[in-house]
């Protein structure tokens, strides 16, 4: 809301397409690409406005306090789902960003698995990747995307 006032173009459009819409591996944003992949995205190693929401939580990843704050946010790493996944799955990588990594692997499938003991469903279905030529945009084979523990 910062960068889209009401009723001018961007939010007119913005109106239009209702949402990003996310294929795999390919995305056909709301609001312009500087929006949304520079100036409204976390990237590594660059200050960023943000409003956050800090949970402090026990190592069972029960939620004990939480604060919404206007922040200012320099995330140490930009990473696909795959290059996170690499991370976790290296055991000779002791960098701090591999540590918070797996802690954060750690609540998330605490979280998820009490969701999934009170009834929640994981309607996650199978995606198909597909290699297009760079000329024509004609496919040219098709394949399974693979899910990574890091894209739930």
């Amino acid at each position: 809301t910062h960068y889209v006032k009401p009723d001018t173009a961007i939010d007119k459009e913005a109106a239009e397409r209702c949402t990003t819409v996310y294929l795999v591996e390919k995305r056909t944003d709301m609001l312009p690409g500087l929006l949304t992949t520079d100036l409204c995205s976390l990237v590594g190693g660059r200050q960023r406005l943000a409003f956050s929401v800090l949970w402090e939580m026990t190592p069972k990843a029960e939620v004990k306090k939480t604060e919404f704050h206007k922040s200012v946010i320099k995330s140490s790493a930009a990473l696909a789902y795959a290059e996170a996944q690499a991370i976790i799955d290296d055991p000779n990588d002791k960098s701090q960003l591999a540590i918070n990594l797996r802690i954060l692997l750690d609540l998330a499938r605490q979280i998820r698995g009490r969701r999934m003991a009170k009834g929640a469903l994981e309607l996650a279905s199978p995606e198909v990747k597909f290699e297009l030529d760079s000329e024509t945009a004609d496919p040219t084979d098709v394949a399974m995307y693979q899910l990574r523990e890091t894209n739930k």
